[in-house]
């Protein structure tokens, strides 16, 4: 299941002050999640 794997990732892989998980559900979400992370990583952290 999904969200096992998203959590673990979340809590051996992942690190760094502003690091974060996108889930693609299903091949054809892929190509949509790198966009987003991409985005995302190049954009930075929003200003709250």
């Amino acid at each position: 299941e999904w969200t096992v794997l998203d959590k673990w990732f979340e809590r051996n892989v992942v690190g760094g002050p502003f690091h974060f998980v996108l889930v693609a559900d299903t091949f054809d979400d892929y190509a949509e999640a790198i966009y987003r992370k991409l985005l995302r990583e190049i954009t930075g952290p929003g200003i709250s």
